[in-house]
């Protein structure tokens, strides 16, 4: 990339510049193919995910379940997809629990207070692992395709020291629309069995797709041949493709339609352009974005003093474009049920995803921004920040000189897309290709803008990647990795709206909405700071036995943000060492109806009830904390009294049983089940 940004700063003949930028490409495939043949690296995770993804369509969240079955795995370890913060059963007490309820129904015989590793080593060699693992294979795949699939599996993962770095299990999921699902069965691959040349035929197909962008992209914008080599060698050299797009299999099916649907808009084709929107769509949502290309025009004609002639031509693409984009979302999204999978699936898996507090390390969208510089998670700035790139957005598309579909309408629609990082609050950094292809069009009018944004992408790369632990301790460094990917296109869109001349009142507004965003960004951020000082604080003061001091705090938190269920339940905790026992219960249940699966709260507010003796209801509380986290010892303890006070001896000694199975080590434990039991 810095490569790049030299080329665009040299000034020299177009002969040179070709030859400069064919050099470069040949480079970055050539380092992209290099860095995703590496053992480590081959195939990728994102390219297992695809492949086995598509062929066999398992449910959304069951995708790792499936595929510890099918290496005959236990089920632990692997990233919950309902709860992508965390791993499934990565503590001791949650693995024990595993294997003893595991082995208990293989009706295998055991001594529940062994040591973990004995009780796993016994499921293995019982068959109790493999027992459970052809039961869920059994329950999400056809008979006649659980061999395949255990067969794919194990080509695809292969055992052995360091297959963990690339153990797709560890990631995010499967991803895939029901579309994409049905788009690849045309992949002949996909009908045989998985071997090393299916991922290299997956890399060979990521290379061809930039060929076909930057191809697309000559009579879409209007590039010259030297400028179309250039976009193939900038989406190449990009960390973004070499690392993530190339080694995966959606990035020709997403951008060739988005560069398609460019091309049709420049050639005034609407119904062809709505075809490629809703294609596009349908693999990865936010392409539907485009049909505000058509949608603002079409709002436009209906304003006093528009030509009727002008507005009819308008209207007729417009309506053309949203309509043919309607029908074929609507005919192709039917179409993608034959695959076995359905949306709503599909949605509920991508909205658990994209709401997890941690698992979107990569965005660099406008809110990620913010978290990462300490604005809190329930600030309001960023739907404020989206609404005011949305005003801008729109503007494109409502030109002051004019109106209707013409020759910026293709570059525009780009445009639009490189900007929804502004918009939504998770947008990924390999998503950030489209201004990649914008470089060579800005060049021509300043080679200096193109040279320094290509420099602000260098130095997004030089800094420590997204999963690097240093990114985090340091915000300030996070915030500043992400600039460049806000800042490329917010640059694409001011360059077009001042094309449009836009007048001074229309500047003055801007200006003013700009301060007022960034006024309101400082207080956002004070405020974060404030309330994790504050929670600190508070943490501390209980630490030091002083309910008083923590009391203030939390105090002074909550009139921060009402709604923090963890600074509600802390509260309530200072309120109970302080003996004000009828004001804690009252902050523990309003804590577990702010957080109605968070364990933690429903544990609080049992013990709580419990000291209060007021059984019943406690041991109701510690049940629902139970379901949440079954293999919480603490919890099951709790629950023991709780169903002792309730004259519930026998539960009470089933439930502390359990306790003393999960951590038999714990001798209070094992004390306490002995009294109850009159030992």
């Amino acid at each position: 990339m810095l490569g790049a940004s030299a080329l665009f700063a040299w000034p020299v003949n177009t002969r040179r510049a070709r030859i400069g930028w064919i050099v470069l490409l040949a480079l970055a495939v050539a380092y992209g193919v290099a860095l995703n043949v590496q053992p480590v690296n081959f195939p990728g995770s994102n390219f297992v995910h695809y492949y086995l993804g598509a062929k066999y369509p398992a449910p959304y969240l069951e995708t790792y379940r499936l595929i510890q079955a099918g290496l005959a795995r236990p089920q632990v370890g692997m990233r919950d997809l309902e709860r992508p913060e965390r791993l499934v059963r990565e503590s001791v007490s949650e693995q024990r629990a595993y294997f003893i309820d595991l082995l208990r129904a293989a009706r295998v015989p055991f001594e529940p207070l062994s040591r973990l590793d004995s009780l796993a080593a016994l499921a293995r060699e019982s068959g109790a692992i493999e027992q459970e693992a052809r039961r869920i294979m059994a329950s999400r795949l056809p008979a006649s395709r659980i061999a395949d699939f255990r067969r794919d599996v194990r080509a695809a993962i292969p055992a052995g020291p360091g297959h963990y770095l690339r153990d797709p299990t560890l990631d995010y999921g499967y991803n895939g629309s029901p579309f994409y699902g049905l788009l690849r069965q045309v992949d002949p691959m996909l009908h045989l069995p998985f071997d090393r040349w299916a991922a290299v035929a997956g890399l060979a197909w990521q290379l061809l797709g930039v060929a076909a962008v930057a191809c697309l992209a000559g009579p879409a914008l209007g590039l010259s041949t030297a400028e179309r080599v250039a976009v193939a060698a900038l989406i190449a050299a990009s960390a973004e493709f070499a690392s993530f797009a190339m080694p995966g299999l959606v990035f020709t099916e997403l951008w060739v339609p988005v560069l398609l649907a460019a091309w049709a808009l420049r050639r005034g084709k609407s119904p062809p352009a709505g075809l490629a929107i809703a294609v596009a769509g349908l693999l990865k949502l936010f392409p539907f974005g485009m049909t505000l290309v058509a949608a603002v025009p079409l709002a436009r004609t209906f304003r006093r003093g528009t030509s009727a002639e002008a507005a009819a031509v308008v209207r007729k693409r417009a309506i053309a474009l949203l309509a043919t984009c309607a029908a074929a979302a609507l005919g192709l999204g039917w179409l993608s049920l034959a695959g076995g999978r359905t949306w709503t699936d599909f949605f509920h898996k991508i909205a658990i995803e994209f709401q997890s507090e941690s698992s979107m390390m990569n965005s660099v969208s406008a809110a990620a921004a913010l978290a990462a510089i300490g604005a809190p998670r329930d600030s309001p700035l960023p739907a404020l920040i989206a609404l005011a790139s949305l005003v801008a957005l729109l503007a494109m598309f409502w030109p002051r000189r004019g109106g209707g579909l013409d020759d910026a309408l293709a570059r525009r629609s780009l445009v639009l897309v490189a900007a929804m990082g502004w918009l939504v609050k998770s947008w990924l950094h390999y998503y950030a290709i489209v201004p990649f292809v914008l470089l060579p069009l800005l060049a021509r009018r300043s080679r200096v803008s193109a040279a320094v944004m290509a420099a602000g992408m260098t130095a997004a790369y030089l800094l420590p990647g997204f999963d690097d632990p240093a990114l985090f301790q340091n915000p300030a460094l996070h915030a500043l990795k992400i600039v460049p990917y806000l800042a490329v296109p917010a640059w694409f869109v001011w360059l077009e709206l001042r094309q449009d001349g836009w007048g001074r009142g229309a500047a003055r507004v801007a200006a003013a909405a700009g301060v007022l965003l960034v006024l309101a960004a400082g207080e956002e951020i004070w405020r974060g700071g404030e309330l994790r000082r504050l929670a600190d604080q508070g943490e501390a003061a209980l630490a030091d036995s002083d309910p008083s001091r923590a009391l203030e705090s939390y105090d002074r938190l909550l009139r921060l943000c009402p709604r923090d269920a963890g600074a509600e339940r802390q509260r309530a905790i200072a309120l109970a060492e302080q003996g004000r026992l009828p004001e804690a219960i009252a902050g523990f249940a309003r804590a577990a109806a702010l957080a109605p699966r968070d364990a933690a709260a429903h544990d609080d507010y049992g013990r709580a009830l419990l000291l209060s003796g007021r059984a019943p209801e406690a041991a109701a509380q510690l049940l629902e904390a139970s379901a949440l986290a079954p293999a919480d010892v603490q919890v099951l303890v709790q629950l023991a009294r709780a169903r002792f006070e309730q004259g519930k001896r026998d539960e009470a000694i089933a439930t502390l049983t359990r306790a003393r199975e999960l951590a038999p080590e714990d001798t209070g434990i094992s004390e306490a089940l002995d009294r109850l039991r009159g030992r």
